[in-house]
């Protein structure tokens, strides 16, 4: 991992394996994605990060409370 390349948002190391799965998904023919990981191990923060990388394109993201 490039030490700026998610300064952004801040991802931890834990959620960069996730973010390029999700960015590899999106890059294929995938128009939708689900990220499945524990409470409090920062999904909304990679999602915040993808949105971020892709302002040109539609965002939605979806949490369950």
């Amino acid at each position: 991992m490039d030490d700026n390349e998610f300064q952004t948002v801040g991802l931890y190391d834990h959620n960069v394996n996730s973010y390029r799965k999700v960015k590899i998904a999106y890059e294929s023919v995938e128009q939708r994605v689900c990220i499945v990981k524990a409470t409090g191990t920062g999904k909304t923060y990679i999602g915040l990060q993808l949105a971020y990388d892709n302002k040109d394109k539609k965002n939605n993201i979806c949490s369950s409370i």
